[in-house]
């Protein structure tokens, strides 16, 4: 749920444009209690997981795991939150432009940072329980005359936690946001208009263009490198090859093998790349790593990544528009942009996060369809049966990603969904045809869905666009 709060943050900022401060905001000791509140919510959320930590050593009982894991979400939750409350009823972030003077963006940088701040000091709090964990994993590993993982220090746990959880997605839509900012100056020293088509066409193209542009940075943020030339290597990649997928480069995603995991990153082939964290690579046996490295080109060869984009504008069309409505309708008849305003935001952004959600753990349940039938012998041409022993193989990946990551197969992610359920569907494919998978006709239709939400997701806009939302407070 990381991933999201960090979305959230970006989208409380770029909504908060035009929103100006309340009276006093921008004065120096308004904007320290504010921040100041951060402070309360870091100290009373870290004291509380410090405690389920030292109850966790001294019972060495797993649910007080789950309880300082809780006690951590809830402290971002409530970070989040305070944020939304500072930008969009306080004015924030126009008093902190203010605050910090003409340099561009420091403003801005500032508000962002703080909620992220809070993060890392939960990420701070929750080392010793992990670090705990990857000990009894070690001598598990000893025991087993399995390959042994690297306990890392909590130096440099926090660091692999802000790069996996905070910069795996602030550095994307950061540089969206920066380009946005950079549109908005450029055309008010051209005199272009600010609200019109060609403005919204260049945030929208350079949004695209960030997205197409990124993976080569991630690759740095994210502490890759490029996989040893060898049969692995040559393996993965004639792997994609059989599906039609093309990629610039297998990485190995360097973790010091704190974690298990696999990700694609890039549109376009010239600037695709397929990570394998190191502990992946050397915990898992290579026909479970095959699997992995499947599921990675299932969402490349289903174009996963655009139709999860598509999702977002999609939902924020149908939603955000007539939110936007709502919104001003409110502010006319009561006077209060500023609460109407936040409340229209949360809405939209409730609905795009739910609806990607959604959609997204969907097309992981594809992509684990689509290796159990690669495993089969599957090669995009001509139905196979899915055999038991692929289906068990993925089954088998699964669950010892999720031990290693000391994940409970039972627990719900927002992106991904269960381990028990994706398992549990796993084993119901054995036996079928490749070309009677019900989770391909389902994301078939979740696709249709999406187009139609588009459709008129765009007709709302256009209506805007030539009515104008005065215009339509007027016929309300």
């Amino acid at each position: 749920m990381t991933h999201a709060l960090v979305i959230a943050v970006f989208v409380v900022a770029f909504a908060a444009e035009g929103i100006a401060p309340a009276d006093g905001i921008a004065h120096g000791w308004h904007l320290a209690w504010i921040a100041g509140v951060y402070l309360l919510v870091w100290g009373i959320g870290s004291a509380r997981v410090s405690w389920c930590v030292r109850r966790f050593e001294t019972t060495r009982r797993g649910r007080w795991i789950a309880r300082a894991e809780r006690a951590g979400a809830m402290t971002r939750l409530a970070a989040v939150a305070w944020h939304g409350v500072g930008v969009l009823l306080l004015g924030t972030l126009s008093g902190w432009r203010e605050a910090m003077g003409p340099v561009p963006l420091l403003g801005d940088a500032v508000v962002v940072a703080q909620p992220f701040v809070v993060f890392v000091g939960v990420l701070w709090a929750l080392s010793p329980i992990e670090r705990s964990i990857r000990r009894a994993m070690q001598v598990r590993a000893a025991a087993a005359g399995e390959p042994i993982g690297e306990v890392l220090s909590r130096g440099s746990y926090v660091a692999a936690g802000v790069r996996q959880q905070i910069g795996f997605i602030a550095v994307p839509i950061g540089l969206i946001y920066v380009w946005g900012w950079f549109v908005s100056w450029a055309w008010a020293r051209w005199g272009l208009p600010m609200a019109g088509t060609l403005d919204a066409a260049a945030h929208f193209a350079g949004a695209i263009g960030m997205f197409v542009l990124v993976p080569p940075v991630m690759r740095r943020v994210l502490n890759t490198r490029p996989i040893e030339r060898g049969d692995m290597r040559d393996a993965l990649i004639e792997l994609g090859r059989s599906h039609g997928v093309r990629f610039r480069e297998v990485l190995v995603w360097r973790t010091g093998g704190s974690q298990v995991n696999g990700a694609v990153m890039g549109l376009f082939a010239p600037m695709r790349y397929v990570m394998l964290t190191d502990g992946l690579l050397t915990s898992l046996p290579a026909r479970e790593i095959e699997g992995v490295m499947a599921h990675e080109v299932a969402h490349v060869r289903r174009r996963h990544i655009l139709w999860m984009g598509l999702t977002v504008i999609a939902a924020v069309s149908l939603v955000g528009t007539p939110a936007g409505w709502v919104a001003a309708l409110g502010a006319a008849w009561f006077g209060a942009m500023g609460i109407a305003e936040g409340i229209g935001v949360a809405v939209t952004l409730g609905a795009a996060l739910a609806a990607l959600g959604f959609v997204s753990q969907r097309f992981e349940w594809q992509a684990d369809a689509f290796a159990a039938k690669h495993l089969a012998g599957w090669r995009g041409r001509g139905p196979v049966e899915i055999a038991p022993e692929a289906a068990l193989t993925m089954v088998s990946a699964l669950r010892r990603v999720a031990s290693l990551n000391g994940i409970d197969p039972r627990a719900r992610d927002w992106r991904h969904g269960s381990i028990a359920v994706r398992t549990a569907r796993l084993r119901a494919l054995a036996g079928r045809r490749s070309d009677r998978v019900a989770i391909d006709r389902e994301t078939v239709w979740i696709k249709v869905a999406i187009g139609v939400a588009l459709v008129i997701g765009a007709g709302f806009v256009l209506v805007e666009a030539v009515v104008g939302v005065s215009g339509l407070i007027g016929l309300g």
